[in-house]
Parts: structure tokens; sequence; C-alpha cells
């Protein structure tokens, strides 16, 4: 038996996706922690693991309920520095350069044998690696450095075969560039210039670094494997795919501990649309005027009907003219309801988006920020939907879009192939091999 320590981004999006391996790992015989904020405690328990304190003076409990609301009320600077989560990489920065740190203490008092770190999280990993753990990289985004024809994953891009495309894509990734300076200098902290400060502080070449379309990245190596929580099959083709990068899975938690959904409401003869902008539906600008428009083409189209996750932000009773047709919850279990739904409407997550090619779900995409319009490019370039602007949408486009996707066997065909390669994966679960291979002179103890 090993003991396995799992490190993901503070944001509920990432921790998630992590759960499945998490608990596969346990059914082996090993003894797995998370290592997370304070205000994930509880989340994580309440999945049956154990659990460690991530910088526990600097974001005490109560920290994320805060974030969220400063993102949701700020602007400018202020609502940058959130959003980018600029103090948690400021403070993770700093912490891993002190010799004696409460993350080393914590690792060193479980005797952890390997590591799983978030790939927005390489100061840490470079630390552990430093430790002489195992450490493998946990990435839930396709945040991949630069190749030929590859757009960066931030933009919406679709390549295809024509002379003009490489350039397109090059030149996407010059103005990505130029965003993440500005975003650097506005927030006043320089990314990768801390990142490779951290590197060589520890003895590794400073172009171990390399930029990316997101956060800045290790370079792909051997050393620490990458686990990219996505299959290939989803992804735009590279060139080729560096060393020390390995799509697996996407691990799909089925068993997550939620409430049981009230199908009471739901008429089984009529087409059910589920819609949710994530956990984080408060930080576009465009959100609240979307969810009424939503609102609004289904109550002149009862034929359908729509349940809607508004997330802890906004109240149903914010919105107008709500038909019957229409459910408005905070929150509702996804994996429940997308295996009868006919149409997801979606800000492009990551996470979302695998869950519903994995329940053979076609979509319409509005992405949001940061990697949500490159998911969306995704989307429409393998054909399971349709991509829309979240500010311009109206109720006649969205009518539209929905008669199309719904109608149209095309979309179902893709989304249900697409499908069956995500289903096989999960059922290899490539990632736990990977993994296991990893674990220093460990034995797994059958389930």
């Amino acid at each position: 038996m090993a003991t396995i320590v799992i490190s993901m981004f503070p944001e509920e999006g990432h921790l998630i996706p992590s759960f499945k391996l998490g608990k596969r790992l346990k059914a082996q015989g090993h003894r797995v922690y998370y290592l997370a904020l304070a205000d994930f405690e509880a989340y994580v328990r309440s999945q049956g693991f154990d659990y460690l304190a991530l910088l526990p003076e600097e974001f005490p409990l109560g920290f994320r309920p805060q974030q969220i609301e400063r993102i949701a009320t700020t602007k400018g600077r202020s609502f940058l520095k959130e959003v980018s989560h600029t103090p948690f990489y400021r403070a993770l920065c700093q912490t891993v350069l002190e010799p004696q740190n409460s993350i080393k203490a914590s690792l060193l008092e479980v005797g952890a044998d390997l590591c799983l770190i978030d790939g927005f999280m390489a100061p840490l990993s470079l630390m552990v690696q430093h430790m002489g753990l195992a450490v493998l990289s946990l990435s839930i985004n396709i945040n991949l450095p630069q190749a030929a024809n590859y757009p960066p994953v931030v933009t919406n891009i679709i390549p295809d075969a024509t002379p003009a495309s490489p350039s397109k894509a090059s030149m996407a990734w010059k103005f990505s560039g130029i965003a993440v300076k500005i975003t650097n200098l506005l927030v006043g902290f320089n990314f990768q210039k801390a990142l490779t400060k951290v590197a060589t502080h520890f003895g590794f070449p400073a172009d171990l670094i390399v930029p990316a379309a997101l956060f800045p990245r290790l370079r792909p190596q051997l050393e620490i494997p990458e686990i990219v929580l996505c299959p290939q099959t989803f992804d735009f083709p590279r060139p080729s795919l560096e060393q020390g990068i390995f799509y697996c899975e996407a691990s799909i938690d089925l068993d997550r501990q939620e409430a049981a959904f009230d199908w009471s409401q739901i008429d089984p003869s009529k087409p059910l649309i589920f819609c949710t902008l994530g956990s984080q539906s408060h930080i576009y600008k465009s959100s609240r005027r979307f969810f009424q428009t939503v609102i609004d083409t289904l109550r002149e189209h009862p034929e359908w009907q729509l349940v809607m996750a508004l997330g802890s932000k906004f109240q149903a009773q914010e919105f107008q003219n709500v038909p019957a047709n229409v459910q408005l919850l905070q929150w509702a279990s996804v994996e429940q309801i997308l295996p009868r739904a006919s149409v997801m409407i979606t800000h492009g997550g990551v996470g979302t988006v695998k869950e519903c090619l994995y329940f053979n779900l076609p979509m319409l995409v509005f992405p949001g920020n940061r990697d949500q319009p490159g998911y969306a490019a995704r989307v429409v370039y393998h054909g399971l939907g349709l991509m829309g602007t979240m500010a311009k949408v109206s109720a006649e486009s969205l009518a539209t879009m929905l008669s199309d996707v719904i109608q149209n066997p095309s979309f179902k065909q893709r989304v249900t192939e697409m499908g069956t390669e995500f289903r096989a994966l999960e059922a290899a679960m490539p990632a736990l091999e990977l993994i296991q291979s990893k674990l220093p002179n460990s034995r797994t103890v059958a389930s």
C-alpha cells in the first residue's frame, strides 16, 4: 500500500475530475490524501478521502466564498487578480521557496510516496521533485505548448487544411502572449518569471518553463509525466505528441454524493434541455441576460422543457415570466440529468463538455472566458454541437440553434461515436496504469 497525495488547483472544476482516480486508487488499497485549501476540506472528506491543509494561514476557512463574492462584485484590476488566482499563485511560489514550509512538513508527516499535482500548480511539482518524491502532473485542461496549426485553447479559432490556417494559429499565439503580458502588468505579478525563479532555485534549467495559453507550464518531459484527463480524440490534431504528455480517460465520477433530482415535474414525452454556466456563472458579465434569454426561448416553445442550474449567486425570483416548462434551480446533478437530456446549453467548461460526450449529448456552447472558447471550437470542429455568443444571442436565434441540434441526426451520431471512445477509455483507465508505474516499490491490495 502506498500513500498518495493529490493537490488540485483551488476551483471546484479542477477538484471534481480528480475524484474518480482518487477513489480507484483507494479501492486498490492505497491511502489517498487531498492537499487543498480549508474551504474544500468538508467536500474532500465527504468523498471519502483524507485531508491535508494547503496554505491554511494565507487562505483560512471562508476564503473561497469571499473570493467568489469579490469576483461577482469587483471590476478592473481587482476582478482580474481574483479570477486569475494571483494571490494564491504568488503565495504558492513564495511558500515552496522556504526551506521549512508547511507543505513539505505535511508530505513528510504522512510519508507521501507519490504526488499527483495539478498542471496549474507547477511550483509545487518542482518542490516535490526536488524532495525526491515521485510526482506526476495531472491536467484537467488542454493547456499544451504551441505547435504548428494548433491554436491556443483561449481562442475559438478552428484549424483546417487551408494554407492560411497555420498562420492564423501562429498569430493567435502571438496575441495570446501579449494578453498574458498585459495581465501580468495589470495584476502586478509575472507568473512565468515567478515559476522560473522556483525552477532555478531547485536546480532545474530555466528553459524547463515554457509559456502556454493559460498558466505557464513545465516543458513536456518524462521526469514529471503529464496526465491529461481528456481523450486525445477530442483535441485538435497536433503535428506530434511530445514525450511526457499522456492523453488519458476523461475521469467522469459517477459516484459523487449528491442530492437526488426530483423527476416528478419532467414530462418524459418532451425533449429535455439542460442549461448551466457552471459553478462560476456569476463571473460572466452577460450571464443574467443569457439566462433570461434562454427562459424567454422556452416560453415560446412549450414543446420543449428546460432545467436550468443558476449557480450560487442567482435566485429564481430574479427572472421574469418563467413558464411552466422551465425549472430554475441553484444546483442540479449533471450526472443524473444528462442521460435523459436531449441537448445541453453550456459555457464550455471542460468538465461539462467531457460529461456531455460521455453521455452522448449534443451541445450548444456559449463560451465565457479562459479556455472555454477553445473547447467550444473543438465541439464545432468535431460536429458535436454549435457555438454562439453569450452576450449577443437572442431568443429567436437560440430557438433556431436548438431546433437544428435536436432535429439534425448528425450531431447525435457524432457525439455517440465520440462517446463510445470516451466510455472505452473510461473503462480501461490508462491514467491509473501510469500512476501505478510511478509508485516506488508499492504493492496493491485487492478491493
